[in-house]
Formats: structure tokens, C-alpha cells, sequence
């Protein structure tokens, strides 16, 4: 999906200019992206036709044309924009081309910065076009999250919260406040990566067995992972209890024989190990291991306090029969 306006905008903000000098900004940036939105065929959720990093790159293109504008101020701020807008698609803030990594919301607050930079200039059509694309873009990765979450019956009351901000940011864009929106979008954002993070199975929350005992409090968490380079599935079970080999000194972080590699894995149940990958801790994705899924029991005082399953990547078809290691 690349967004473009007709002259028609241009035009209409000219022609409401000459009879009305002193309309407010924000009435004219509402306008705009009214009429920007109502060109766009239903959802842009629904009907782009490329990722979403793929749109933000391709802005990119339409705000390098802005730099040779006759307007030097339409060229600076265009400028300032591709800059944010390159920070904000660095491959860190990204776990695959639509969805963001664990920190992807400072993704997000890079979006609000091309924003900020391309209010001032919104009575450029190009500019209005380039800045409605940003809005739409944090809209749908929130919507891209919240979706998965709840495929994946994520926890209620995070989804709840993230469908509440979605509701917000639909206010502040009728107001106008484009900015505003796209903080409320991060915070959609926030609470449906916090839910998908945080899903329990309840198949495997009844009668439920640890191997170690005391009073204190650890992981013991069996992950299945699948190997890039020798496509072989591997499972591995372990546990951070103080005094066993998984043990890392922090209670949300556990070490993990896999195969010749001594691997951290982090087992508080809030990674999402999205498309295999460690979002908090291994696996890196330069690594050739990839979580297929993890079951983790935390244990608090000596009793079992949560129960979690975790999916991180399609199940694969094992050339071989798993490999057993504890």
C-alpha cells in the first residue's frame, strides 16, 4: 500500500485558507486526515498489499522527494523525518517484516517523531500523505498484535486494555491529535504483546509436577527446538533452582545444555519467542536453534505459582526422531 492524495487536498486546504485565515490547526490536520483516510479502500489493515516494514521503507521514497521541495522548510522537515523514520526501522525493533520485537515500542515512538516533523509542513499534500501512511502503519501493528493475541486466547485483561487504547486513539484522531493517537496505538501495542507473552495452557495447568523442592522459588521448563542448520528437533528439559546446572542467579533466567551450545534462556513465561526467536534472551537470531515451544512452571515459596505454554514457531517436520537431553 502506498498512500497518495490528489490535488483535491492541496486545494481544499487553499481554498478554506482563503476564507478562513484563522482555522485552527487542529481542525485542519483533521480534515486532512479525514480525507486522506476516506480515499483508502476499507482497512488498511485488510488491504495493503505489502508488510508493514515494507511501507515504512517505501515512505521513505516519497519523503526523499520532498527534499528537493522549493519550500525550504517542506525540505528540512522532510529530512528530520527520514532520519526517524530510519531509526524506526532498524532490524532491532523487528521480529519479522509485520511484527515488532520485544522493544518495538520505541519503534513506535520513532513514527511519533516523523509525525511531529510533518505537522508542520501538513499543508504540503505530499507531506499529509506521507504523515497519514505513519498513522496508518502504527495502527496496524497494534491491530497485527492484538490479532494474534487473541488467536492465541492470550490473558483477557491485556487484551481488554489493548482494545480500550485502540478505542482512545480513534478519539485523538478525530481531534486531530495524530500524535496523541500514536501514543495510544503503542499502548494497544504494549498490552497485546504483554497477553500473547503471557498465555497459559490450561491442558497443562492441572496436576501439575515439579522435580525440586524447598521453600524458595525457580523455574523448571522443558523447551522443544528445532535446528536451521541440521533439521533435527531437540528437547531439553531444566531448571534454575539454586544449586543445579540451570541455575543463572536470576530467577527469570535459566541455562540450557543444547547440544554443543550452552544456551540462556529467559523462563518467567513473558516471552513470546516470536518465529522461534529469544525476545529477552537466547535464542539469537543468528543462532541456529529456534523454540517450537516451551512449557514453564514458576514455583514461589516451595508451591507452583504459574503455569505457562509458549509457542514460538510453526511446528516443523523433524527429519529424525527428537533428541532427549535434561
Amino acid at each position: 500500500m502506498r498512500l497518495t492524495t490528489t490535488l483535491s487536498v492541496h486545494a481544499y486546504l487553499d481554498a478554506q485558507a482563503t476564507k478562513e485565515p484563522t482555522l485552527k490547526r487542529t481542525t485542519v490536520l483533521s480534515l486532512v486526515l479525514a480525507l486522506l483516510l476516506i480515499a483508502l479502500p476499507g482497512s488498511a489493515l485488510a488491504n495493503s498489499s505489502g508488510s508493514a516494514r515494507h511501507e515504512l521503507t517505501s515512505l521513505s521514497t516519497d519523503l526523499h522527494a520532498l527534499l528537493s521541495s522549493p519550500d525550504e522548510e517542506v525540505a528540512e522537515r522532510a529530512e528530520k523525518a527520514l532520519d526517524k523514520l530510519a531509526d524506526a526501522t532498524q532490524d532491532k525493533y523487528w521480529a519479522d517484516e509485520n511484527h515488532l520485537a520485544k522493544d518495538g515500542n520505541k519503534a513506535i515512538d520513532k513514527l511519533k517523531d516523523v509525525v511531529k516533523e510533518l505537522e508542520h509542513v501538513i499543508y504540503d499534500a505530499r507531506a499529509a500523505a506521507a504523515l497519514a501512511a505513519v498513522v496508518v502503519v502504527s495502527e496496524r501493528l497494534a491491530l497485527t498484535e492484538l490479532s494474534d493475541a487473541i488467536a492465541r486466547n492470550g490473558e483477557a485483561d491485556e487484551i481488554r486494555k489493548a482494545q480500550e487504547d485502540l478505542a482512545k486513539a480513534e478519539l485523538e484522531l478525530a481531534k486531530g491529535d495524530f500524535e496523541d493517537a500514536i501514543d495510544k496505538y503503542k499502548k494497544a501495542w504494549e498490552h497485546a504483546f504483554k497477553a500473547e507473552a503471557e498465555i497459559v495452557d490450561p491442558a497443562i495447568s492441572v496436576d501439575v509436577q515439579v522435580v525440586g523442592s524447598g521453600s524458595g522459588s525457580w523455574a523448571e521448563y522443558t523447551f522443544r527446538l528445532w535446528n536451521l542448520d541440521t533439521q533435527s528437533m531437540i528437547v531439553v528439559w531444566g531448571s534454575n533452582q539454586e544449586g543445579t546446572y540451570g541455575y543463572t542467579g536470576a530467577s527469570n533466567e535459566g541455562y540450557l545444555q543444547v547440544g554443543d551450545d550452552l544456551l540462556q534462556f529467559h523462563v518467567s513465561c513473558s516471552d513470546a519467542f516470536t518465529d522461534g526467536i529469544g525476545q529477552k534472551s537466547d535464542p539469537a537470531e543468528s543462532s541456529p536453534w529456534r523454540v517450537v515451544d516451551a512449557d514453564i512452571v514458576k514455583v514461589k515459596d516451595g508451591e507452583i505459582d504459574k503455569v505457562c505454554h509458549l509457542v514460538g514457531m510453526p511446528d516443523p517436520e523433524p527429519t529424525h526422531d527428537p533428541v532427549w537431553s535434561v
